[in-house]
């Protein structure tokens, strides 16, 4: 039976009932040798040992209309990648489907074979491509070889890859325009992900020690990064770029344990501008070193960071706060008011805020005297109290708000 045409935004359950026998082609072993079986015809197209052939020569057979590439698991062991898998710049709407994963070496893995692989799947073409990549298992083999090796390249717009594993890759996944990469695991790369165009969707992904979960390396804009977890990784975003502006990013609900450096870092020469970073979860676990971290000339512009729960950083929450609104957030007191003793002229008040304030109001409780803030310190405010022929005044409560 054929399976019905889709949406273009990938495969619903619904649509495809047994993968097995409604795909365009079926990758699957029989002894040393890999075959693909045509859906459509019944009849085995391909068979080697080699299973870059194989899936290269199914990609490569892709209509105009959408086409299922289902890859059962192997028999024993997993499928070594010899040489780049490569989809035609035409191609449009290929979904290569796995069984699935379960670990680096469980499922559906495609293993880098040799330094020659430098990436196991590529998807180049940057148009509108609707390519769907789900439940397979991409290893880089990193640790042990160096070879540099890149998972999948999804450069196509409105691409989805959901429910796949990334380990041991110099880069698990590069992205470009309008793509959503959901549900992955995403271990032990260099840059876990890297998005390098407008419109990202990452959602619910888990992270593991990455030297970068999530990199984004140009001038883009509009990017939703929220409910995903990380732990032990360096950083859990990167950016960094000598671009004039990027712009529009929100990044929330996720939950961050234990990252070495910084969670968020921005470097670079750029102007990075309306970012909202709010409701995450971030334990600094005493290792990382800020929350927020802004290096190398990068000008920050109307961050809202709001309502995170922060905790346990080695340094700090921020390295700085210039261009940031920051309030509400729990473990970080960026507004604190009270109510003080006496205080002379000259005199000091405890502000218990996280950080410098940038602002402070102080109210006195003596009539016809003039109160004034002299200095914001990093933990106290000092004050000013005249009297109306500006010698020092009484010694009072003073009511005060200060923010950072």
């Amino acid at each position: 039976m054929r399976r019905p045409l889709r949406k273009p935004h990938g495969l619903r359950n619904e649509d495809i009932e047994n993968y097995e026998t409604e795909a365009d082609y079926i990758v699957y072993t029989r002894g040393a040798n890999i075959i693909a079986l045509n859906g459509n015809t019944g009849k085995e197209d391909i068979q080697s040992t080699d299973f870059s052939t194989v899936l290269q020569y199914c990609v490569d057979q892709i209509p105009d209309n959408p086409m299922v590439i289902y890859i059962k698991p192997p028999g024993t062991g997993v499928y070594t990648v010899e040489t780049t898998i490569t989809i035609p710049n035409t191609a449009a709407g290929l979904s290569i489907i796995g069984a699935g994963m379960k670990w680096n070496d469980e499922g559906v893995v495609l293993r880098a074979g040799n330094a020659g692989v430098t990436t196991i799947i590529a998807d180049v073409a940057v148009g509108q491509k609707f390519s769907v990549f789900r439940g397979l298992s991409f290893d880089g083999q990193e640790v042990a070889e160096s070879w540099g090796v890149t998972g999948l390249e999804a450069y196509g717009m409105d691409s989805v890859v959901e429910y796949c594993s990334f380990y041991d890759c110099a880069i698990g996944v590069e992205t470009r325009s309008n793509c959503w990469v959901t549900h992955n695991w995403i271990e032990v790369c260099t840059d876990g992900l890297k998005i390098g165009g407008n419109n990202s969707y990452t959602i619910n992904n888990m992270f593991w020690q990455n030297t970068n979960d999530i990199l984004i390396f140009v001038d883009s804009d509009r990017h939703i990064i929220s409910c995903n977890k990380s732990s032990e990784s360096a950083k859990f975003i990167r950016y960094s770029s000598n671009a004039d502006v990027m712009k529009h990013v929100t990044i929330s609900n996720n939950v961050v344990v234990g990252c070495t450096l910084s969670t968020i870092i921005v470097n670079g020469t750029s102007t990075v501008k309306y970012w909202n970073i709010c409701g995450n979860v971030i334990d600094g676990g005493g290792t990382s070193d800020y929350f927020v971290e802004v290096t190398g000339g990068c000008t920050v512009e109307d961050w809202l960071i709001t309502s995170n729960i922060l905790d346990d950083f080695e340094t700090g929450y921020f390295n700085s706060v210039v261009g940031m609104t920051i309030h509400g957030n729990t473990g970080y007191i960026s507004e604190n008011e009270g109510v003080t003793g006496a205080v002379a002229d000259g005199g000091t008040f405890a502000h218990g805020l996280a950080a410098t304030p940038t602002g402070c109001v102080v109210t006195g409780t003596v009539a016809e005297e003039h109160i004034h803030v002299s200095a914001l310190g990093a933990a106290n405010v000092t004050v000013g109290i005249k009297a109306d022929g500006g010698g020092a005044g009484t010694a009072q409560v003073l009511y005060w708000r200060a923010w950072v």
